[in-house]
């Protein structure tokens, strides 16, 4: 199970969790166990509920600082899925293999908290990704909206061209690091003001990968999601 430097790995009943050691001792592993008891609480936020994934946003108390966290739940769906799932990565472990892939590139993301998966006799339940949430962060489409389409004239005009120069740098460093990210369009990309302009943090990690040779097919692909 993949785990970043300063996770912990820990196997909590039919649960195996892979967490940072500072949400391990906030929150403890009893509850990490049960990641749907955070989506059942009434603070928690849904932002998404499909036959696939489940999506929502709660405040954890992690080292005594309110942390806005996203839940991410992937549901073992089909038949073929969990059959698959006995040698096949959930899609937990995929986001945290994404993460470290990212992270070693100099790519920003999320900050990955915990990967849990859930299993009976090897074959997966379901699995839950737990990852910091990046303050005053807007998706790509909402920020060009809200806070470039507004602005007239010349100056809006240089300042949305300098964003799209942005974004293709963003698109070349991936590919000169061979890395391929298969569902990158605007709502997977989010976008935040710095000191030296947008900074970007790339979002739904479990198809992340590094490769060897990275095709003309998934370059087109990157550019055109």
């Amino acid at each position: 199970m993949a785990c970043f430097p300063d996770f912990l790995s820990q196997k909590v009943g039919n649960a195996r969790i892979c967490a940072a050691v500072a949400l391990l001792a906030s929150v403890g592993s009893d509850l990490l166990a049960n990641p749907d008891e955070l989506f059942g609480r009434p603070d928690c936020k849904i932002s998404k509920d499909q036959r696939k994934i489940k999506v929502g946003r709660i405040d954890l108390l992690i080292d005594g600082v309110s942390t806005g966290v996203y839940l991410k739940r992937y549901n073992a769906f089909s038949a073929r899925y969990r059959i698959g799932s006995l040698v096949l990565s959930s899609g937990a472990v995929k986001s945290v293999r994404g993460a470290e892939i990212l992270s070693r590139a100099g790519i920003s993301t999320a900050t990955p908290l915990a990967s849990i998966e859930r299993r009976s006799w090897g074959i997966l339940n379901s699995s839950f990704f737990l990852s910091k949430e990046i303050i005053r962060g807007k998706t790509a489409d909402a920020y060009w909206r809200e806070n470039l389409t507004p602005i007239r004239g010349a100056e809006g005009f240089r300042h949305r061209r300098r964003f799209l120069k942005a974004l293709a740098s963003l698109f070349v460093g991936l590919h000169e690091h061979g890395i391929y990210h298969n569902d990158l369009k605007d709502v997977n990309i989010l976008v935040h003001d710095g000191s030296s302009g947008e900074h970007f943090a790339l979002l739904d990690l479990e198809g992340v990968r590094h490769c060897w040779y990275l095709s003309r097919r998934r370059r087109v692909k990157t550019w055109f999601s």
